[in-house]
């Protein structure tokens, strides 16, 4: 055998390998490995929704029974708010709808809006009793801890990359 043909041999052989360990990996993935790497994701996501929970619990001292129903509610409220949540958009994506649509019809539109805001409205009646709910199971100390992490949490709250409150309360802040 020539020098040309050894190297085109053993170019062959190198790509041969590197795809049967190609093949090898991705089969592992895709077999086994998918299932590992879901449940790291899965794992991820239940830490990061709990992650302010636990935080919650440890700052409030909180014992045993007050954390399982702190962690019911906070349950129930999630489902609840995802269950809005989800009406807000299917209401908004049938005003977008209505609004490119070539025969716009302003009573639909405005329809629309209207649900949206009971909706949203709803959203935040919720938000309230769900706070009211968990300081129902705190102590007087508890509350106070709460109320001023509360405070605090919301001050550092963003939307849509402003300041987190626009009104008199955020200038009043700023000033200090």
């Amino acid at each position: 055998m020539d020098k040309k043909c050894k190297i085109c041999w053993g170019l062959l052989i190198l790509f041969l390998v590197l795809n049967i360990i190609f093949i090898g990996v991705w089969v592992n993935r895709t077999a086994t490995g998918k299932e590992g790497i879901s449940a790291t994701i899965e794992k991820k996501k239940k830490y990061s929704e709990r992650k302010y929970g636990y935080y919650l619990v440890k700052k409030l001292d909180m014992d045993s029974t007050q954390a399982k129903v702190y962690f019911a509610l906070k349950k129930k409220h999630a489902k609840q708010m995802g269950m809005i949540s989800g009406q807000i958009d299917s209401l908004r994506m049938l005003l977008g709808t209505e609004v490119f649509s070539e025969e716009q019809d302003s009573a639909r539109v405005a329809e629309l809006i209207k649900q949206i805001t009971v909706k949203k409205m709803e959203f935040e009646w919720d938000n309230i009793n769900h706070l009211k709910d968990v300081k129902s199971i705190l102590t007087e100390e508890q509350r106070e801890k709460f109320d001023e992490i509360h405070k605090n949490m919301m001050m550092k709250m963003k939307r849509y990359g402003g300041p987190p409150f626009r009104g008199k309360y955020n200038k009043e802040k700023q000033k200090q």
